[in-house]
């Protein structure tokens, strides 16, 4: 059902997009309406992105694992590929997770497909650490591996493989909409009222003109 839903939901994109606008603006008031439009454009900017970018990501795990496990002469070089770019898909910790089946399932090949096994896994992760995943996904989140450590631990724990596959982008959402937006509208009201310490109104500073206006 799930992949008939999203078949016709593409089929439907436009209708679909056309109806819920006009619910939006039929039951809520202008400036609420476009609020809920701007929250909807930065949700559907964050997971195009995210995707996008891992699943970019995922694909050149995917081939360059596979090259070196065939050249290093691992068996399973394809299924071993496939479990790392699977979980590369998890930030941070699920590489590492990947790394270790694979050298486990090739212990009962020996001790040298066991350290080659080991050593394309570290190669591959260097790779992904250093050049793949700053370039294709860090610069999209912009968060920090702080709030997306919390998002994966709290998702983890609430929708178990799914949630760990996407809480880096729901940490990402959570930011941008309580911290980017909320947090600064409210320390921005404040700062105009004088309700704040220097430190912090300084960055509300509202300029003003010759009139005080």
């Amino acid at each position: 059902m799930g992949v008939m839903i999203s078949v016709y939901l593409l089929i439907e994109k436009d209708n679909c997009i056309k109806a819920m606008k006009r619910i939006n603006y039929a039951i809520f008031p202008r400036k609420r309406a476009e609020s809920v439009m701007w929250g909807a454009g930065q949700i559907n900017l964050i997971l195009r992105q995210y995707i996008s970018g891992k699943l970019l990501q995922a694909l050149i795990i995917l081939v360059t694992s596979y090259i070196l496990f065939l050249i290093a002469g691992v068996e399973y070089a394809i299924l071993l590929a496939v479990i790392m770019a699977i979980m590369n898909m998890i930030p941070y910790i699920g590489p590492w997770i990947g790394g270790i089946v694979v050298v486990f399932i090739s212990i009962p090949q020996g001790l040298y497909p066991t350290l080659a096994s080991l050593v394309c896994v570290l190669a591959v992760q260097a790779l992904d650490n250093w050049f793949v995943g700053p370039k294709i996904v860090g610069g999209r989140m912009g968060a920090s591996p702080l709030l997306v450590l919390a998002g994966l631990c709290i998702c983890g724990g609430l929708f178990g493989l799914p949630g760990m596959i996407l809480g880096d982008v729901l940490a990402v959402i959570f930011k941008v909409f309580f911290y980017d937006r909320f947090i600064n509208n409210k320390l921005k009201n404040k700062a105009e009222k004088g309700l704040l310490p220097g430190e912090i109104s300084d960055e509300y500073v509202v300029e003003t003109d010759e009139n005080g206006k």
